[in-house]
């Protein structure tokens, strides 16, 4: 009888109690044997010992050594499973890594480089969209809508913001980072916000007063001659703030503008709450801008204008204007890396809805012939310049 019958009439337990012994004492030899093989260098090469064959009775030489032979094909197919093995896993591990990581981190954080849409004329970037909207409410003169975007992974990016419209025909591109949400730029002096706010209605708050909202002339509350302002040379353009003397809605504002010939493009300043210091927020006015770029336009009607059709009428800029403060509060990751506060912006939208549009002062780019032209204007209370960059 061959060995490995006598191994199956074991696991069948219909061997006698003597055979069955001397097979389990084999079996516990075998385990000790593969054990000992398993941790000398020379695995592969299995010898049995002399004695083997000498305990097991009714087994022939041949039996042992196809035993042998048969141990030695699972020790290799078993290590050649376990090497196959290592090497995908190790090979799942270094796509994963060089791949899926960086786009897993990235997820995260904020993603200047999302495709919103790729539209006829322009591919709109997420970024884009968050600048366009940004600064034509904050940084009136450096409008921006242009940027490339370097994905290194893991949340970071390199971006570029490039100037396409120019008022003194030069363009000031910015370089900067953002490493997992926080924005780094080369040059901050060009999309710098004003400290505070740049119009003198800011100047009558006090103690005894925390609104700047009010029917009377800021005449009646501060002397225009206190302010001077800063030499201007003929040739250069400037970004001139003009602080209106009144208040004023915004239809009569636009019929003053065009009655007294305001040159420039206009940025209008409109009262966005009724307590503390004016906020540095607005919009532009007769300014196509942002018309190639996509975006949710039943959620955010008008954030962009396609014509200048109805823009002197307050439904319209209105529409505009809350559109661009609700759809950048709505931008969370942007207003945290701009150190902007959602709340704010959402409270303005509020209040301009309620109130309609008063505007208390704009801001347009002109040179020094013209800026002297409107600070002549009843209208005005005064106009502080500073040079384009």
């Amino acid at each position: 009888m061959k060995y490995r019958e006598l191994l199956e009439l074991y696991k069948k337990g219909e061997l006698a109690q003597q055979e069955a012994e001397k097979v389990r004492t084999d079996i516990e030899r075998q385990e000790a044997i593969t054990d000992y093989l398993l941790e000398d260098e020379d695995v592969f090469d299995i010898s049995l010992p002399e004695d083997f064959s000498q305990g097991m009775q009714d087994t022939t030489p041949a039996d042992s050594a196809d035993f042998a032979k048969t141990i030695n094909r699972s020790i290799r197919k078993a290590f050649q499973k376990l090497a196959v093995t290592v090497l995908v896993l190790a090979l799942i591990m270094i796509l994963f890594v060089q791949f899926a990581l960086p786009q897993i981190v990235s997820s995260f954080y904020y993603d200047p480089g999302k495709i919103i849409d790729e539209g006829e004329y322009r591919t709109t970037k997420q970024i884009e969209l968050d600048m366009a909207v940004y600064s034509s409410l904050m940084l009136p003169g450096y409008y921006r809508d242009g940027v490339n975007v370097t994905d290194r992974g893991y949340g970071n990016y390199d971006i570029n913001i490039s100037q396409s419209v120019s008022y003194n025909r030069k363009f000031s591109d910015v370089s900067g980072k953002i490493e997992k949400g926080r924005l780094t730029l080369y040059n901050n002096n060009v999309l710098r916000r004003p400290p505070g706010n740049i119009f003198a209605w800011y100047d009558i708050l006090s103690e005894k007063r925390n609104s700047y909202i009010t029917d009377q002339p800021l005449s009646d509350f501060l002397d225009s001659s206190d302010y001077g302002d800063a030499s201007m040379n003929p040739a250069d353009t400037y970004l001139v703030f003009v602080t209106l003397n009144q208040q004023m809605p915004y239809e009569d504002f636009i019929a003053w503008t065009e009655k007294e010939g305001i040159p420039g493009v206009l940025w209008c300043a409109p009262c966005t709450r009724d307590y503390s210091y004016p906020q540095n927020l607005g919009f532009y006015y007769d300014f196509m801008y942002g018309t190639s770029m996509s975006w949710d336009r039943e959620t955010y009607p008008n954030l962009f204008f396609d014509t200048d059709e109805d823009v002197d009428k307050e439904n319209t800029m209105l529409s505009h204007f809350t559109s661009q403060l609700r759809y950048l509060a709505s931008r969370e990751d942007f207003c945290e890396m701009l150190e902007l506060f959602p709340e704010e912006l959402n409270d303005a939208a509020d209040y301009v809805e309620k109130n309609g549009l008063r505007i208390y002062g704009f801001v347009t780019m002109v040179k020094k012939e013209q800026a002297e032209y409107i600070q002549k204007s009843e209208q005005v209370f005064r106009i502080s310049a500073e040079e384009l960059i």
